[in-house]
């Protein structure tokens, strides 16, 4: 008889059937994944990072393939939060998916006005992920995450927003305490200084990391591919990168949830970041190359587990801090 498996995992105090999400940008708005898998399945699926107004992105082109991974110049193209609420959220909230919306802003405000225009759905949301590292805006717009001061400023801000609501509207909301999860970048000079703030200011949990600033250029053409010059590194080979920061952020922090994003394209890249200290991953780049990579993903960890004998995932977590330096000797 095969030993049963459980995947369920907490991020902070939300329970989750397995780790395995989707990372914002990756699976669309809504049910743009629909026809390929039951959105129910994974863990939770991550919208498209979202502004408080309809953003056109940066000219085409903005993909390119490269050597393991992709780029990506998209720069978060999407038609505004009332807009996802009228158009994109009700046939989402129809899937049964725990749904995590993602926002974003060019100032400390539009992120606040993007937090208070989600306050009339938030009982329909799981959390709230602030992106403060994209690393391909333009027209003005920056990425905060390399700023200590900035990301405390947003995420305060953000929490002011949803604290409001709660007080306004506490006897219709079923969900007072939207988690806040705060998506910071790979490239951070001071990542722990970053994330003292980010905890002191109200954040719940911790996604790390976002892309990686890159480019590639044409040899043919003499041009680089995309048209914003760099774009965001994403795919295989920013695992190694993300599994840093996630084991560092949790030996410095080691109560602080955190979920691993890069790289994942199996059930021992989901283990591996246990092992680093994350409560849970997302999942990109393996969409794009496989439409059901979610899914799949959780049937390989699944095998990983019974393989290993690991029969609670969660038990796997920080894993890889428990051996003593001397081990190696």
């Amino acid at each position: 008889m095969k030993a049963k498996i459980n995947l369920t995992t907490k991020v902070g105090k939300v329970e989750l059937p397995n780790p395995v999400m989707s990372a914002s940008g990756t699976s669309g708005f809504s049910t743009e994944l629909s026809p390929y898998i039951d959105l129910a399945v994974p863990g939770a699926m991550v919208a498209k990072s979202l502004a408080p107004y309809q953003w056109e992105g940066n000219p085409y082109p903005r993909i390119s393939e490269a050597p393991g991974g992709m780029l990506n110049s998209v720069g978060l193209q999407g038609p505004g939060i009332p807009a996802w609420i009228e158009s994109h959220l009700p046939k989402l909230v129809e899937t049964d998916a725990r749904i995590v919306a993602s926002i974003w802003g060019k100032t400390v405000s539009e992120f606040k006005t993007a937090a208070e225009m989600l306050l009339p759905v938030k009982h329909q949301l799981t959390a709230l992920e602030i992106n403060v590292s994209c690393p391909n805006i333009e027209d003005g717009a920056k990425s905060f995450s390399h700023s200590p001061k900035a990301v405390g400023e947003v995420v305060l801000a953000v929490s002011a927003a949803l604290n409001n609501g709660e007080l306004k509207n506490e006897a219709n909301n079923k969900n007072h305490n939207l988690p806040k999860w705060v998506k910071l970048a790979p490239d951070t000079p001071d990542l722990n200084a970053v994330v003292s703030q980010a905890i002191t200011a109200g954040a719940d949990a911790i996604t790390l990391t976002n892309s990686l600033p890159a480019m590639r250029i044409d040899t043919e053409t003499q041009r680089p591919y995309l048209s914003g010059i760099t774009g965001g590194f994403s795919g295989a080979a920013l695992k190694s990168i993300a599994l840093k920061a996630v084991y560092e952020t949790y030996e410095a922090f080691p109560d602080l949830p955190i979920i691993g994003s890069g790289g994942v394209r199996s059930g021992e890249d989901v283990a591996q970041y246990f092992m680093a200290g994350a409560s849970a991953v997302q999942v990109g780049a393996a969409t794009f190359l496989n439409s059901r990579a979610l899914v799949k993903i959780i049937k390989s960890l699944r095998r990983w587990c019974r393989k290993n004998s690991i029969t609670e995932i969660a038990s796997l977590k920080g894993a890889a801090h428990n051996l003593k330096r001397d081990t190696y000797k």
